[in-house]
């Protein structure tokens, strides 16, 4: 799977939880490594999961539309991947953070 990737421009990966430290960043490490290897160009790559963010709490669908991961979202991120465009994540807002003063 990782040599067929080499044979793609463009490699988007979605994942059903964190997209940090998940089977995407597993898979671009590992093209972009074989890639080096082989002294091949390396594909564009998106990875779309849920941000590490603090989150409020919703319901299913609004979150995964707030994150980009409902239907539309999913398309939005395709089709920028397809026409080259980068891909800025939305922005969230980071988890509260403890006083201990």
């Amino acid at each position: 799977m990782i040599d067929d990737a080499l044979n793609h421009e463009r490699i988007i990966t979605v994942e059903d939880a964190t997209r940090h430290g998940g089977a995407g960043t597993l898979m671009v490490s590992a093209v972009r490594s074989r890639a080096q290897e082989l002294n091949r160009p390396f594909p564009m790559t998106r990875i779309l999961g849920v941000p590490r963010a603090y989150l409020e709490h919703h319901k299913p669908d609004e979150l995964l539309a707030e994150i980009g991961l409902d239907p539309e979202g999913l398309a939005g991120a395709f089709e920028r991947l397809l026409e080259g465009k980068p891909e800025y994540p939305r922005v969230v807002p980071e988890a509260p953070r403890p006083n201990f003063s």
